[in-house]
């Protein structure tokens, strides 16, 4: 068949070529292994409170986001007992989420043609929001709402690891700013529902004392469930305060 040894060795070769060539094809054509990917830490998404209480870690710093940075802003300073929370929603505004917040009053790009930037920037008295007494909102927070209806009214979120650091629980560093990102809205200086306020050491201590708050926080049978109409405090908050709590309750 073959005139001589050197062309069957170069006709062997090319068979070992072509093999060779058919096994990577093969191979490439084969669905590798899929797997999930391994994440360090699990995250948890839920409704987040004020960026000093919980640990927004591996956002970007550039982006707004609004479960992080826009939401807080109303939840304190709008969505308060009376005004612009679910149950009251005055003038058909209701600022607790944001399908809500979003509905009117706001144009994507346009602050300019924004209802709601318009009132939180005039400068007359009787139309500006919030209104008198409570506090207007500060120019850091204003800023970060033309920002973000500049941007596009985007629903971006920074998911929160699910780590709970409570090595250095004090009253003035840790629990109260969670208070103050939640609940003086309705339980502030100016606002006490449920005749709760929860602005300072000495109110916190009359809550505590009436034995209402941490059986509100928790949901717990009976109690009315705070914060009113919006998520549950994320419970490494909630575990803080009860740290707290079982470690004295003291003004630190």
């Amino acid at each position: 068949m073959f005139r001589n040894s050197s062309q069957f060795s170069f006709l062997l070769r090319v068979y070992r070529i072509c093999g060779l060539f058919i096994v990577m094809v093969t191979w490439l054509l084969i669905p590798s292994c899929v797997h999930d990917p391994i994440l360090g830490d699990q995250v948890d998404n839920e409704m987040p409170g004020p960026k000093d209480t919980l640990g927004f870690t591996g956002c970007d710093t550039n982006i707004i986001y609004f479960n992080r940075d826009i939401l807080p802003i109303f939840t304190k300073n709008c969505a308060i007992s009376g005004c612009h929370d679910k149950r009251t929603a005055k003038e058909g505004y209701d600022f607790s989420d944001y399908n809500n917040i979003t509905k009117r009053g706001l144009t994507p790009g346009r602050p300019e043609n924004s209802k709601i930037y318009e009132v939180i920037t005039t400068s007359k008295k009787k139309d500006v929001m919030p209104p008198s007494p409570y506090k207007q909102l500060s120019a850091k927070d204003i800023q970060l709402i033309f920002q973000w209806i500049t941007s596009g009214l985007k629903n971006d979120t920074c998911l929160i690891k699910n780590s709970c650091d409570t090595s250095s629980i004090t009253f003035s560093k840790t629990v109260l700013p969670i208070f103050d990102g939640y609940c003086v809205g309705c339980h502030g200086t100016i606002t006490s529902y449920a005749g709760l306020r929860l602005n300072n050491y000495a109110n916190v201590q009359d809550a505590l004392n009436s034995a209402r708050l941490l059986g509100a926080i928790n949901w717990g049978p009976g109690f009315i469930r705070m914060p009113l109409d919006q998520a549950q405090l994320l419970g490494c908050d909630i575990k803080k305060i009860e740290i707290w709590v079982k470690n004295g309750a003291k003004n630190d």
